[in-house]
């Protein structure tokens, strides 16, 4: 059950980050390179939707689903499109597909990890209930 609202609650926080209305422009320091501040925004959603992968993954891994880290990837990366989407009508924000790419290699990049043995032992299904013999 923590698993579960861990990751309802990781999802609602990068939900309302890339859905509120955009703050205003913060000026890229002069020592930083022009490449930096072209991917800033990119590698912000990859790291959000890296650690969404793993919360999702986490929760889903102590229910009885099949494969739960292709479900948990599939569903971090249908969200990243229901955000961009969601963008088109906030003030200050765009749909765009270099986000959406971000957000599905992020999610992409925890599953190789994760398949890899990364993130250490997943919870346990709790075994099924026997009827009271009464």
């Amino acid at each position: 059950m923590r698993r579960d609202l861990l990751a309802l609650g990781w999802a609602a926080l990068v939900g309302w980050l890339l859905t509120a209305p955009a703050p205003a422009a913060v000026p890229v320091p002069p020592w930083v390179p022009a490449w930096a501040a072209a991917v800033a925004d990119e590698a912000v959603h990859a790291v959000l939707f890296a650690v969404l992968a793993l919360t999702t993954h986490r929760a889903l891994a102590g229910h009885r689903l099949p494969a739960p880290l292709l479900l948990a990837t599939a569903l971090t990366v249908a969200y990243g499109a229901v955000t961009e989407l969601a963008q088109r009508g906030v003030p200050g924000r765009s749909a765009e597909l270099s986000d959406l790419l971000a957000d599905a290699l992020g999610a992409l990049v925890y599953a190789t990890w994760a398949r890899r043995g990364g993130p250490g032992p997943m919870p346990q299904t709790p075994p099924a209930r026997s009827p009271d013999p009464r």
